[in-house]
């Protein structure tokens, strides 16, 4: 017990010091040196486990410290946030827009024009066409901050069926599969209902099937967003993802807070 006490401050200290001043170059660096300090002090089992916990706090060190640094500089006008390049989180924005570039046109004509192999209704795909052609802003989303990020501007116009309440979240998760302790309950379970009810507000919107709706979310490179004021939005992929700027905690979040207790990010 004492020994575990004893390896518990040290890491405290050490995670205290690998996390200060962390920019994006220096992040491995820090990770690497905090963890030969642990190896000398507390051996190689505590290293592993100090290099585990020190490696997510520096990511989210770097990722707070990253969007606070572009937060600041964009209201003192010294950095434009449209100029940057979303990258990262899986290998998004292969076409390296910038994010002025993606705002403006999220589905630019080259990916439209993939649908027409889908065998959609001529009418329906007109009309798929039409609104994602409005689809866009020239205002780029801030910064989430505090976990609280806004991409209505940048979303398909149109789709913003609402999300259901607590009680009846749960009653939707029940018809997926049996819950016999709300403690079990999961994202998942919550995003497949969110999925569901975005899927079908284009199904009802365009004539299409359920299927199809699914497939033009991804073909198109876009993405199910469960906003914090309780509606469904679809938006680009390439800004949701680039969590060194958005990261945040909407729906999902919310709900499991309120269902079971436990926070997790959206």
């Amino acid at each position: 017990m004492k020994g575990n006490i004893i390896t518990g401050i040290i890491l405290l200290i050490l995670l205290k010091v690998g996390t200060t001043n962390i920019g994006r170059n220096g992040a491995k660096g820090a990770i690497y040196n905090t963890g030969k300090k642990i190896v000398n002090i507390v051996g190689r089992q505590s290293f592993k486990i100090g290099e585990n916990i020190v490696e997510r706090r520096a990511k989210s060190a770097f990722r707070t410290s990253f969007q606070k640094q572009i937060t600041h500089s964009v209201k003192k006008n010294k950095l434009s946030l449209g100029k940057i390049v979303p990258y990262g989180n899986g290998g998004i924005n292969a076409e390296k827009r910038t994010l002025s570039e993606i705002c403006e046109q999220p589905v630019t004509k080259k990916i439209m024009n993939g649908l027409d192999n889908m065998n959609i209704n001529k009418n329906s795909l007109d009309k798929i066409k039409a609104d994602l052609k409005k689809m866009g802003s020239k205002n780029v989303p801030l910064p989430s901050e505090n976990g609280h990020v806004d991409f209505s501007s940048i979303s398909w116009p149109g789709i913003s069926p609402k999300l259901p309440n607590k009680e009846k979240l749960i009653e939707e998760i029940s018809k997926n599969r049996k819950i016999t302790d709300l403690a079990d309950i999961h994202p998942d379970d919550i995003r497949k209902v969110s999925y569901d009810i975005a899927h079908n507000a284009l199904v009802e919107k365009y004539g299409i099937t359920k299927e199809q709706a699914k497939l033009i979310i991804g073909k198109l490179d876009l993405v199910i967003h469960e906003a914090e004021n309780g509606v469904v939005q679809i938006v680009p992929n390439n800004v949701h993802r680039f969590k060194q700027l958005y990261a945040h905690k909407g729906y999902v979040s919310k709900m499991m807070k309120e269902i079971n207790g436990k926070v997790v990010n959206d």
